[in-house]
C-alpha cells in the first residue's frame, strides 16, 4: 500500500517531507465505544429542546 506524500512549508519553504502510510486495522482493540452509545439520557434531550429555536 502506498501513502500520501506530505509536504509541511512555513512561508513558501519547505521544512519537512515524508509519506503519510496508514495500515487498516492497526488499531484494532484500541478504539470502543460504550454499548448505550446510541441513547440519549432524558436530561441531555430536555437540554437541547431547551436551546431548541421555536418553529
Amino acid at each position: 500500500m502506498r501513502g500520501r506524500k506530505i509536504l509541511e512549508a512555513t512561508t513558501g519553504e519547505p521544512v519537512a517531507q515524508g509519506t503519510a502510510a496508514r495500515k487498516p486495522g492497526s488499531m484494532a482493540g484500541e478504539i470502543w465505544m460504550a454499548d448505550d452509545f446510541d441513547e440519549l439520557p432524558a436530561d441531555m434531550a430536555e437540554a437541547f429542546e431547551a436551546l431548541a429555536p421555536d418553529r
